[in-house]
């Protein structure tokens, strides 16, 4: 039976890892164990994928990503160049993160979010859906995004500290959360 999917030269497929149909995978590619890569992924040169992924049906990732283990892509999810996805992280439908962006552990971009380029989205972050992180900014850990919202270029929102993430003073709350929309 002929495989339903391309694999390119010098990449490494890891023991237990499950590609489907329609999917191309670049040169010089590492993909772990047990990764599971839905139907028609395009994934780029140079793509490190570690242990434990899933990816959804129709994820693009372009040349240079890192996706760390336990991570999971859901359907039309799109990374760009040289941009990294944090171990434990979910990732929504339809979701995009621009070329250099760093999403570090826990990270939750729901569906419809949409990171720029050259961003950094701390531990434990929460983008809501059809919210917009504009280039260059840097949402510290536990920041929540709401729904919708806009984060304009450039902005920096500091970490909430964990210990008081639940506890805080309402008005320390408002200081680190950046609300853009009317209410």
């Amino acid at each position: 039976m002929a495989k339903k999917y391309i694999v390119g030269t010098n990449t490494e497929v890891g023991e237990g890892t499950h590609i489907s149909r329609g999917t191309v995978i670049g040169d010089d590619v590492k993909i772990g164990r047990n990764v599971k890569i839905g139907k028609y992924c395009i994934i780029g040169d140079d793509v490190t994928i570690l242990g434990d992924v899933t990816l959804g049906n129709n994820v693009i990732l372009s040349s240079g990503v890192t996706v760390y283990p336990y991570a999971t892509l859901e359907n039309k999810v799109k990374v760009c160049k040289r941009s990294s996805i944090g171990e434990h992280s979910v990732i929504g439908k339809c979701a995009h993160v621009g070329p250099d962006s760093q999403i570090y552990s826990y990270v939750i971009l729901e569906n419809h979010a949409h990171i720029g380029r050259a961003c950094s989205i701390g531990q434990h972050a929460t983008v809501g859906q059809e919210a917009t992180v504009s280039d260059c900014v840097m949402l510290g850990s536990y920041v929540k995004v709401d729904d919708g919202d806009f984060i304009p270029h450039s902005t920096h929102i500091p970490s909430i500290p964990q210990a008081r993430s639940d506890h805080a003073p309402e008005q320390y709350i408002e200081t680190i959360i950046y609300k853009t929309h009317n209410d």
